[in-house]
């Protein structure tokens, strides 16, 4: 019967802890907003202390976007960039961009006004009154 004590100990407390050590150091080397120095000394701190050090990680790390994400909220506005992209090429992308769906017609109304240095967003399709 003294196996039953040892599969329940890896069941119960090695695969987790395990787990959590392998998510954590993961997660850290994933992460794009830490330093270098920040990965290496959260890295260390994980495997010196292994479950105190990875406790703490989960316990001091920061949100990100991406756990904003997982939350259900909202990705950040796609970003178009006009540094050395022709008017042709932003005008491309915004017409990929409002066919996917990721820009409503007024957003990529606004934005191709924006890139074609109009002033209005949408051209007057006011009727002239008839005399």
């Amino acid at each position: 019967m003294n196996w039953f004590w040892h599969v329940l100990w890896i069941c119960l407390v090695v695969i987790p802890v395990t787990l959590l050590w392998v998510s954590c150091l993961i997660d850290i080397i994933v992460r794009s907003d830490l330093s270098g120095w920040g990965k290496v000394g959260w890295v260390l701190a994980v495997l010196i202390i292994p479950l105190f050090g990875a406790l703490i990680y989960l316990i001091a790390r920061p949100a990100t976007a991406t756990d904003s994400l997982l939350d259900g909220g909202e990705p950040p506005p796609a970003r178009t960039t006009t540094h050395g992209g022709s008017t042709t090429d932003e005008l491309t992308q915004l017409a990929q961009l409002h066919d996917s769906g990721k820009l409503t017609d007024a957003e990529f109304a606004a934005q191709k006004s924006r890139v074609l240095g109009s002033t209005s967003a949408t051209p007057n399709h006011a009727a002239a009154p008839t005399p």
